[in-house]
């Protein structure tokens, strides 16, 4: 494809699933892998277990679903034993608890059965929607920086 388009690049980004979080550095890079390949490829990799993890801040779930954020914590906390405290002030943070970064995002927003979803009825759209700038995770706004720089004219 590169001969068909010399211009080509193009980012991939994956989950971080079961890696370990030592892998992963603030670039969002992996390993010793390099920004950019010199071939126009940049791989990357969310420092939080998956994307959904980036949702699980509770003033938006609050938002979305009319509750009050008191009754998001203690959802989250006695259903899910993940305590996210009310300052939240490693929430958005690329080096965030190690507890933090490790929670499967997916499971506590949709697949289990006491899912933020089933319990609230809000969807992961809901919630990205319901967030303020400033609760936007510092790997996101890494993400789309570096997707700027790469895909502008």
């Amino acid at each position: 494809m590169k001969k068909e388009i010399p211009s080509l690049k193009a980012l991939s980004l994956q989950d971080r699933d079961n890696y370990h979080l030592a892998q992963t550095k603030a670039d969002l890079t992996f390993d010793s892998l390099p920004l950019f390949n010199g071939k126009g490829l940049g791989l990357r990799i969310w420092r939080r277990r998956n994307i959904e993890n980036y949702l699980l801040h509770p003033a938006p779930i609050a938002r979305a679903s009319g509750k009050s954020e008191d009754e998001i914590q203690t959802f989250l906390l006695e259903v899910h034993s993940l305590g996210i405290p009310p300052t939240l002030a490693d929430f958005t943070k690329t080096d965030c608890s190690q507890t933090l970064a490790n929670t499967d995002g997916k499971e506590i927003l949709k697949k289990n059965a006491k899912s933020v979803e089933a319990e609230f009825h809000v969807s992961y759209l809901d919630i990205a929607k319901a967030m303020n700038p400033d609760e936007i995770p510092d790997d996101a706004r890494t993400l789309i920086g570096q997707s700027m720089g790469v895909y502008a004219p």
